[in-house]
C-alpha cells in the first residue's frame, strides 16, 4: 500500500519578548526555519500568531501569506483571548538549491 508523502510541517510558537529581539531573532529563526524545511522536502510551512500582534507584522514583512484568523483561538500571557492569524509559505516548483541561493 502506498501512503501520501508529508511535504508540509508546523511552525510551533516561539516566545519572544521585545520587539528589536523579534526582529533579529524572529527573523534569523524564521529563516533557518525555512532553509531546514526545504532541505527536507516540504513544500508548506503553516504557523499561526495573535491577531494585530509584531510577529504578524514581521511574517507580513518577510513574505508569508496570510490564510485567515480564528476569533478567540489563543490567550495573552495576562488570560485574556485573542484571536490568531494564520500564515502559509509555499515552496511547491522550486529546488533546495535555487532556494538555498535565496536565503
Amino acid at each position: 500500500m502506498k501512503y501520501a508523502r508529508v511535504t508540509y510541517t508546523t511552525v510551533h510558537n516561539k516566545s519572544v519578548v521585545t520587539q528589536a529581539k523579534l526582529r533579529i531573532e524572529g527573523e534569523a529563526l524564521l529563516k533557518n526555519i525555512e532553509k531546514e524545511a526545504v532541505k527536507e522536502g516540504k513544500t508548506l510551512l503553516i504557523l499561526d500568531t495573535a491577531t494585530g500582534s509584531d510577529a504578524q507584522k514581521l511574517y507580513t514583512r518577510l513574505g508569508w501569506n496570510e490564510v485567515g484568523a480564528i476569533p478567540n483561538y489563543a490567550l495573552w500571557p495576562d488570560g485574556r483571548s485573542c484571536s490568531s492569524t494564520f500564515f502559509i509559505n509555499i515552496y511547491f516548483n522550486i529546488s533546495q538549491n535555487d532556494y538555498l541561493k535565496h536565503i
